[in-house]
This record gives structure tokens, sequence and C-alpha cells, in this order.
């Protein structure tokens, strides 16, 4: 390592300015309370609670309004209830802040089916094209499904007919694959997202966002060296990005490349001197290392600055955990329950290394993972 942590936070330059700090944390605030609404929202749904589930989203709309999980499923809701109106109020104001609000629709719709088959897959797909007028994406998607089953001949005609729209939209077929991969992979769908990642890079070569989910899918379930060559083909394409670099070190952690990961943090520091976000990334170095001490001196610093932060108080769990220090490392994971219950499985996905401890904690605070998080990452519950 170029440095001990304490020299590494004396660098005085900033990654960003304090404006752009203090926007970022109001809207981590908004978004935090959004998804908190959210799932007790989803919960009193699945109690069949409707009123309280349409007021606990309705409060989640409120909080964040530019995001479209709590509005797609406040307007889903309404819409069950007799309420069409209203429901298409919530979904022109949708359109209004974002254009591709009805495609984020149309892919929740079809991805909220628990565990189909291709071919139930497909039949929701088409439905789902005729309820939201058509979509790009979608045809994409039913043409992954399609080679799934063999379906090539099928699948070359959708994708052809991609081709010929492009003259229409501005974004090319790459790009889109790109995107409905990325909603996939937000809803924690991995499986299903690597199959437009993979078309996404093959059309998009330089597209660092497909190769960057690409890497991220391939790092949850343990592919390491498909993720590690995506990795670096992020890097290729936004060399001055520095959360890239760290991205590759989270691989080379994985793999137990402790000093190739140091190597890379050490590149993001070289490209944003002092970032809030890379600097605290060494805990884990130095957890890798068996040095819990120290990892939790680096952790406990940015904590005292910035004391409710998702990823370094999953961090702490991690280290605490390794350390033998389970009950500790049960309270801090503990302490994200209520202000990130929507996010917490995601963390298995960016530590796989430490996935299993991960799922027995949330496990023992009563927030289970996901069972089809579980299969895709090869997790015993």
């Amino acid at each position: 390592m170029q440095g001990s942590p304490q020299e590494r936070k004396e660098v005085k330059q900033p990654a960003l300015s304090a404006e752009a700090i203090e926007t970022w944390r109001r809207n981590i605030k908004a978004s935090t309370f959004s998804l908190y609404h959210l799932e007790m929202g989803r919960a009193l749904r699945r109690q069949n609670a409707l009123p309280e589930a349409a007021a606990a989203l309705a409060r989640a709309v409120d909080c964040y309004p530019e995001d479209h999980a709590a509005r797609i499923e406040l307007s889903d809701l309404l819409r069950g209830q007799g309420r069409p109106d209203d429901a298409d109020a919530l979904d022109k104001e949708g359109v209004r802040i974002d254009p591709a609000y009805r495609e984020h629709q149309a892919i929740h719709w079809v991805s909220s089916l628990s565990d189909p088959t291709p071919e139930q897959e497909i039949a929701r797909i088409e439905e789902a094209v005729l309820r939201f007028a058509g979509s790009v994406d979608l045809d994409l998607w039913k043409a992954a499904a399609l080679l799934d089953i063999g379906r090539d001949e099928e699948a070359r005609r959708l994708y052809a007919q991609a081709d010929l729209q492009q003259v229409r939209q501005p974004e090319t077929v790459g790009e889109r694959q790109s995107r409905t991969g990325s909603l996939l992979f937000g809803n924690t769908d991995l499986e299903r997202a690597l199959a437009p990642l993979n078309a996404a890079v093959r059309l998009v070569p330089d597209l660092h966002a497909s190769w960057y989910m690409l890497s991220s899918a391939e790092l949850a379930r343990g592919h390491w060296a498909a993720a590690e060559a995506a990795a670096r083909e992020t890097v290729r394409c936004a060399p001055k990005n520095a959360y890239f670099y760290q991205q590759l070190a989270l691989v080379q952690l994985g793999q137990g490349a402790v000093d190739k990961a140091t190597d890379s943090l050490n590149q993001a520091l070289a490209v944003a001197p002092g970032h809030f976000d890379i600097v605290p990334r060494f805990a884990l170095v130095e957890a890798s290392r068996g040095q819990a001490d120290a990892a939790l001196a680096i952790l406990n610093r940015a904590l005292r600055e910035r004391p409710n932060d998702f990823w370094l108080t999953v961090d702490e769990a991690i280290v605490y955990e390794a350390a033998g220090q389970h009950s500790t490392a049960l309270n801090a994971i503990g302490r994200l329950v209520a202000p990130y219950a929507a996010i917490l499985p995601k963390s298995l996905i960016w530590r796989p290394w430490a996935a299993p401890a991960l799922a027995r904690l949330l496990e023992a605070i009563g927030h289970p993972v996901p069972s089809h998080l579980l299969a895709f990452m090869k997790i015993s519950p």
C-alpha cells in the first residue's frame, strides 16, 4: 500500500465540491425515506391492507418523486382498486419527470413474475407490449428469452426489427439492451440481466455502463475471471472514473489478490485524490490481510463523518463478523434495517466473498435474503 491510512487522510484535494456533496446527501436522504415507505407499502399490500399500503406508497412518492419504483407500485395498486384516473395521473407525472417512465413500468411489470419459465416470460412480455403500447426494450428482452428456448429465428427477427427502429430512436440497440439489463440488475434479477448485458457489450464495446453492470453480475455469482475481464473493460472505457478502479479492486479482493486490489485502489485515488468513498475501501484490504484493528480504525474515522453511510456500515459488520465479534456485527447490520430495508440484499452482490456471512447476519435480524438471490449466488439458505 502506498502510504498509511493516516497519510492518505491528509490529502486536501476534494473529489467533489461542497455543493455537489450536499446535493448528493439530500438525494440520499430523500431516497432513503422513500425506500422505507416503499418497503412498508409492499409489506402492507402483501397483507391485503390496501388503504394503508396506498398511504405508505404515496408517502414514498412524495419523498422522492424521481424514483420510479414507488410510483409504479402505487399506480398498479390504485388501478387494481378501481381508481384508473388517479393511476393515470401518477403515470402522467412519471412520464413528465422521465420520458422513459413507461419503459420502466413495462419492465417492472414483466419482472414481477415469480420464477417464470421462458414461455411464461415470453407470454408476459407480449401482454406488456399490448398494455404499454410497445417498447423496443421489451422486444429485446423477448428476443433473449426466445434464444434461451432455442427459437433463434424468431429472436433474430426481433433483433433485426430493433435495428430498423434505430432510425426513429436516438439510442442504439446496445444502449437499450444495457438499460434493460441495468433495470433487471437493480431489481436483483441477476439471472435475467446477464443476457441483455452480454448483448450490449457485443453491440457497443465502448459503453462503460454495460461493462460495469456485467462485471457486477459476474462478481455476484463468483465468476471471477469474467468479472475481472469486464471490470478491466470498464476501466478501459472510462479511465478517469475512480469508481471503476474500485470495482476492479472488489473483484480482485474476491479472488484473494490483496496486493492487486491495493494497487487498484491507489489508482482510484490517483484519479480522485482523497475521495470520500474510495479511502474507506482500504478497510477491506486491511481486513483481507487479517488486520481487523487497522480496518476498523479506517472505518471508524469515516463513520464519524458519515455515521449513516450504507456501505461503511456493511463493511463494519463484515469486519466484526470476520473477527469473531458476532453480536457487534449484528448491531452494525441492524442499524441498516429501517433506513435501507429495500437495498440490504444488494450488499451480498457487491461483497460476494462475505456473502454467506452477510446472509447469516440478515437472517439473524429477521431480514432474510430473497431465495432467488441466494440461488444465483449459490449460497445455502
